[in-house]
Parts: C-alpha cells; structure tokens; sequence
C-alpha cells in the first residue's frame, strides 16, 4: 500500500498564533506544533479554506493554532506532519 502524499504550508506565524493548511492525500491531516523542539500541540484542520478548493484540496484543511504566550525574538516554532516532516 502506498503512503499518501502529505502537503501542507504554513501561511502566518505571529507572536499569537500559526496558521496554515495540511493534507494527507485528500483528506486534512494533523499537525505537531513545537516552540523550541518542545511539544505543544497537536491540531486537526477545521478552518472552512475556500481559497484552498481550486488547488483541488479539501475546504475543511485550514488550522490555527493560538500560543499559550506571545512568542519573543528568541523562539523558533516548528509545525510538523505527524512523521516528522516539517511544512514549508
């Protein structure tokens, strides 16, 4: 069986929150959020994304992710598929 081809993007990330879009095959998937290597969350897409439609992906691939404090100059954030691999 082949494994289904994850895509996804991160379109903002501010000191408040990421956003983004992620998909495995054609269905949304859920991503890993990290701030300095250290787990915070993990976040199943459900932000309506009709932009996302024409790109022949799901509607329902959008997320957001609100940090738990304002990030400082010093963090660095990191969004990943469940395997590890980061979005672009």
């Amino acid at each position: 069986m082949e494994a289904a081809e994850l895509r996804g993007y991160v379109d903002i990330a501010l000191q408040s929150h990421v956003q983004g879009w992620a998909v495995s095959g054609v269905k949304p998937t859920e991503v890993i959020v990290l701030i300095n290597d250290e787990y915070l969350a993990t976040v199943m897409p459900t932000i309506m994304r009709p932009d996302l439609v024409a790109h022949g992906l799901p509607e329902n691939s959008g997320f957001t992710f609100n940090f738990p404090r304002p990030l400082t100059i010093d963090d660095t954030i990191s969004v990943l598929f469940p395997n590890g691999t980061h979005l672009e």
